[in-house]
C-alpha cells in the first residue's frame, strides 16, 4: 500500500488498514501495476502469472497466489479457491447447493468455493451482517 509523500514527492508505506476505500496496491514481483484496491473486483491464478481485474481490464502480474492473498487481504479481499482471490465489496451473494458452494461478483462471474477456503469465507463474512444477509441456499 502507497501513498505519496507531499516533501518528496516519494512513495510512502502506510499501514493497509487504515485506507482501505482508497488504498493503492503495487503487486509483489518487482511488477510496475499500482491499482486502486476497490477498483479490484477479482485476482485469478494464470499459469506462473495471476490476472488481476480491474474494472473492464486485465493486467497479468508475474507473483504467487500465496502474495497476493497476503498483499490483499488486510484490505477486504480474500483466497475463495487456489485459484481466486475476491474483493468483498465485490460480491453479491453466495449460494450454497448440493454441489458445492458458488460466490457471486458484482459483474455476473461466479466461483466456486474450494473446500479449504469454505471456513476462511465464513470468517471474512462474519464481521458484517448485511453480507450474509445475502447467504442463502441455492435451488438445485
Amino acid at each position: 500500500v502507497l501513498t505519496k509523500n507531499r516533501a518528496r514527492h516519494e512513495p510512502m508505506a502506510e499501514p493497509a488498514m487504515a485506507l482501505t476505500g482508497s488504498a493503492w496496491v503495487r503487486f509483489p514481483g518487482g511488477s510496475k501495476l499500482v491499482l486502486r484496491a476497490s477498483e479490484i473486483t477479482l485476482v485469478r491464478s494464470a499459469g506462473n502469472y495471476c490476472e488481476v481485474l480491474a474494472g473492464s481490464r486485465a493486467h497479468l502480474v508475474r507473483c504467487t497466489m500465496s502474495a497476493i492473498e497476503a498483499e490483499l487481504a488486510p484490505l477486504g479481499f480474500v483466497r475463495v479457491h487456489r485459484a481466486a482471490v475476491v474483493n468483498l465489496s465485490r460480491l453479491l451473494r453466495v449460494d450454497k447447493g448440493r454441489r458445492g458452494t458458488i460466490v457471486c461478483l458484482d459483474t455476473g462471474e461466479t466461483i466456486r468455493v474450494g473446500a479449504t477456503y469454505i471456513e476462511s469465507l465464513a470468517i471474512a463474512l462474519a464481521p458484517s451482517s448485511s453480507q450474509l444477509m445475502h447467504v442463502r441456499p441455492r435451488e438445485s
